[in-house]
């Protein structure tokens, strides 16, 4: 049954990158976030492995994923918890307008 069922969904970036869920690209004549490929590729069935994912590959994968650093960033680490980033939060970082996101 798994093999008739069930499918590899498409995956823009590689098994070492990560998917930046907020980058935000032009897809189809509209402006929409890297995390909004996922149920595309579902509601289309887009396989890993079909000419579309390698295309979608192509075209995305240097404006949707990114190296993780080997030292993550510890921005909002307390003594005790990981706590969440706000993503439309605006600060000053060294005198430039940054987002907590892109810290």
């Amino acid at each position: 049954m798994v093999d008739t069922c069930c499918y590899e969904l498409c995956n823009i970036c590689e098994h070492t990158l990560l998917l930046d869920w907020d980058a935000v690209v032009e897809y189809d004549g509209e402006r929409i976030a890297c995390g909004d490929f996922r149920p595309i590729f579902g509601r289309e069935e887009i396989e890993e492995g079909d000419e579309i994912c390698s295309d979608m590959k192509s075209d995305y994968s240097d404006l949707c994923c990114y190296t993780p650093p080997t030292v993550p960033c510890n921005l909002c680490q307390t003594e005790s918890d990981f706590l969440d980033t706000y993503s439309d939060v605006e600060v000053d970082f060294w005198g430039s307008a940054m987002n907590c996101s892109d810290l």
